[in-house]
C-alpha cells in the first residue's frame, strides 16, 4: 500500500498510449459505455463495475522475458477484480501487467494482474481488460462503490419516497421514517452515513430531533431540510447542531455532493504487511467502535476524567499499531482537557478523533497494495 501523492507523468519513462485529445478520448469512452458489450463484462468478470476515467494512468505491460514498458492509459471503468482502458496497439492475452491505480483521494496503489482481453474499438484503438492478481476495494477507487445508508425524516410520504429513488440512483440505501422521534429511535439504535431531517415535522421538529440527538452523543453527519427560507433560519439550524441546511426542492446533484462529502480518505496502518501484524490490527480496529462510544458518552455527560483516560488510552495504543494520526489526534485531546480548552473547541476536537477512528481500514493484501 502507497500512500504518497500520484505520481505525475514522466514524458521520457511513459509513453502516451492514445494520441487524442481529451474530448475525442471522451467520445471513444461514452460510445463504449453505451454498447454494454456482454465481452467486456466477461473481461472484468461477474463483479459490479463503476466509472473509473482518467486521463493518464501508469500501466507497465510486462511481456515474455520479463521485459516491458510503462504507458499512460486513459481508463474507462473498475471492479473489484479488473478494470479496462484504451491501448492504441494489440496486446496478447494472459500478457502480464502492474498499474498504479489512482484512489479517490489522489493517492495511489500499485497492484498486478494480467490482460483477459483486447477488443479492437476503432481506428488502431483497442479496449484492453485486466484482471487482478487478488481483488481490491474498488471503493477506494471508484466512491461510487460505497454504498451509503442513509435516514430519512419527513412527514410528507411523497417526498419520502422521492429521495428514496434519488437516493437509490446513487447507490444509497434509504431507511424513511414520518416522525423525529421515530428518527431518534432508528439513528441511536443503528449506523447511518448521513441523516436528512425535515424542521417542520409535528410533535418533534427537526430542531428537537437534533438537538437530542446531539445531547446524547451522537457526532454523525445531520442535514436539515425545508421548505422555508431566509438566513435566521439557516443559522438557527447550524446553532441548534445541524451540519449542513438546504432548502425544498433539493435536486439529485445537491444529494450527490452530500454522499461525495461522506467520503474519507481511508487510514491505514504504517505497520500492515509486516509478520504477524495484520491479525493484531484488524483486532485493534474492530475494538475501535466501542471505545468511540465511551468517549462520546462522555462528552454528554461532560466526564472529563473518563474522556482524559479514554484519550490516554488511545493515544497509547494506536501509534503501537501504526495508527500514528489517531496518536496524534488522541494527545491534542488529553492536552486540551489539561489546559481547560474551551468546551466547543474541546467537542470539535473529539469529533476529528471519531471520525479518523472511523476511518481506521484493515490492511490490504501485499501483493495487491505494496506501492513500488
Amino acid at each position: 500500500m502507497q500512500n504518497d501523492p500520484a505520481p505525475q507523468p514522466n514524458s521520457t519513462t511513459r509513453h502516451l498510449s492514445v494520441r487524442l485529445d481529451d474530448a475525442g478520448i471522451n467520445k471513444v469512452l461514452d460510445r463504449l459505455d453505451a454498447r454494454e458489450e456482454c465481452a467486456s463484462r466477461e473481461a472484468l468478470g461477474a463483479d459490479e463495475r463503476f466509472p473509473y476515467r482518467l486521463k493518464g494512468l501508469m500501466v507497465n505491460l510486462i511481456q515474455p522475458g520479463g521485459t516491458g514498458q510503462s504507458f499512460l492509459v486513459p481508463t474507462r471503468n473498475i471492479s473489484r477484480s479488473g478494470f479496462s482502458f484504451l491501448h492504441s496497439g494489440y496486446v496478447h492475452i494472459g500478457t502480464k501487467f502492474t498499474a498504479r491505480l489512482i484512489t479517490a483521494h489522489d493517492t495511489w496503489q500499485t497492484v498486478s494482474g494480467y490482460v483477459a482481453r483486447c477488443a479492437h474499438v476503432e481506428k488502431r484503438f483497442h479496449e484492453i481488460g485486466v484482471c487482478f492478481d487478488r481483488p481490491i476495494d474498488v471503493g477506494v477507487f471508484a466512491p461510487e462503490a460505497v454504498k451509503r445508508r442513509v435516514l430519512m425524516a419527513d412527514d410528507e410520504t411523497g417526498f419520502q419516497r422521492l429521495i428514496t429513488i434519488l437516493l437509490g440512483q446513487l447507490n444509497a440505501e434509504t431507511v424513511a421514517v414520518g416522525s423525529g422521534q421515530a428518527a431518534v429511535e432508528q439513528v441511536l439504535g443503528d449506523k447511518f452515513d448521513l441523516v436528512l431531517l425535515d424542521l417542520d415535522m409535528p410533535e418533534k421538529d427537526g430542531f428537537e430531533t437534533v438537538k437530542e440527538l446531539r445531547s446524547k452523543g451522537y457526532c454523525g453527519q445531520v442535514v436539515a431540510l425545508t421548505a422555508c427560507t431566509g438566513a435566521d433560519e439557516r443559522e438557527r439550524s447550524l446553532a441548534a447542531g445541524f451540519d449542513g441546511f438546504y432548502e425544498k426542492p433539493i435536486s439529485k446533484k445537491v444529494l450527490s455532493d452530500l454522499l461525495a462529502g461522506l467520503t474519507q480518505a481511508p487510514l491505514f496502518s504504517s505497520l500492515a504487511g509486516e509478520p504477524g501484524m495484520d491479525e493484531l490490527i484488524c483486532q485493534f480496529i474492530e475494538a475501535l467502535p466501542p471505545r468511540c462510544r465511551e468517549i462520546e458518552e462522555a462528552t454528554v455527560q461532560k466526564d472529563l476524567e473518563a474522556l482524559q483516560r479514554l484519550a490516554r488510552g488511545l493515544k497509547g495504543e494506536a501509534g503501537s499499531y501504526g495508527f500514528e494520526p489517531i496518536t496524534e489526534a488522541a494527545e491534542k485531546v488529553e492536552e486540551s482537557i489539561q489546559s481547560k480548552i474551551d468546551a466547543s473547541d474541546l467537542e470539535k476536537q473529539i469529533k476529528g478523533l471519531v471520525q479518523l477512528c472511523n476511518s481506521a481500514q484493515a490492511p490490504i493484501p501485499a501483493s495487491v497494495g505494496d506501492g513500488a
